[in-house]
């Protein structure tokens, strides 16, 4: 399986696009993102997520999240308390409730999954480069990035980059849980894996000269 991740600059209604990315399917899709990189200082992330926090909470009321097992709640459990020993640098923004979603913004030095059941975490970099290299480690693996950026030409700088580095799909943000039935699940033609080919070749038969 693989995990879905994110790479964000500026939208006006980005903090709701990145909610819904997390609620749908209570984050269990391999579409569905872990960390959002944010071209912002702490303080700017920090708002952010706490824009996507009360979106996940609005959300909860029409799309509620799913009972989670002892397993899950345990993991969740795990990660706050583990989150909580961390230093200052470390912000956890409760959708309401954390049954409800968790934002956290955090800068890590490895990728590592959220324990699911709408839990995100928001990272400010200098630049996408830093996000780059943090999921170079990945590579094949990621089935999925949003890019949010209004100048074009870097967006399609950052998509590209994002394809070399084994980025199977490339969206808007708002649309990770949302693919197109001709998506190439996992970089691979949806149903070519339940086929078999003939090549049939056709031609003049050359013979060597003597």
């Amino acid at each position: 399986t693989a995990e879905g991740g994110m790479v964000i600059t500026r939208d006006a209604d980005l903090a709701q696009k990145i909610a819904w990315d997390v609620v749908l399917f209570d984050q269990e899709a391999c579409l569905a993102p872990h960390i959002v990189f944010v071209e912002a200082d702490s303080a700017g992330t920090s708002r952010l997520a706490e824009q996507v926090a009360a979106s996940m909470e609005k959300y909860a009321g029409d799309l509620p999240p799913a009972k989670r097992s002892l397993a899950a709640g345990l993991a969740l459990r795990q990660e706050l308390d583990s989150l909580a020993a961390l230093d200052d640098n470390v912000r956890v923004c409760p959708a309401g409730s954390p049954d409800n979603g968790v934002v956290v913004v955090q800068e890590i030095d490895t990728f590592y999954p959220s324990p699911l059941g709408r839990f995100v975490r928001l990272m400010p970099v200098r630049s996408v480069d830093i996000a780059l290299e943090l999921v170079k480690p990945l590579q094949g693996l990621l089935q999925n990035a949003s890019i949010a950026c209004t100048d074009e030409s870097r967006r399609r700088q950052i998509a590209a980059a994002l394809a070399r580095e084994g980025v199977a799909r490339v969206c808007p943000p708002g649309n990770m849980g949302t693919p197109s039935m001709m998506w190439h699940h996992d970089g691979f033609p949806c149903i070519a894996r339940m086929l078999t080919f003939c090549d049939w070749e056709t031609g003049v038969h050359h013979k060597l000269s003597s």
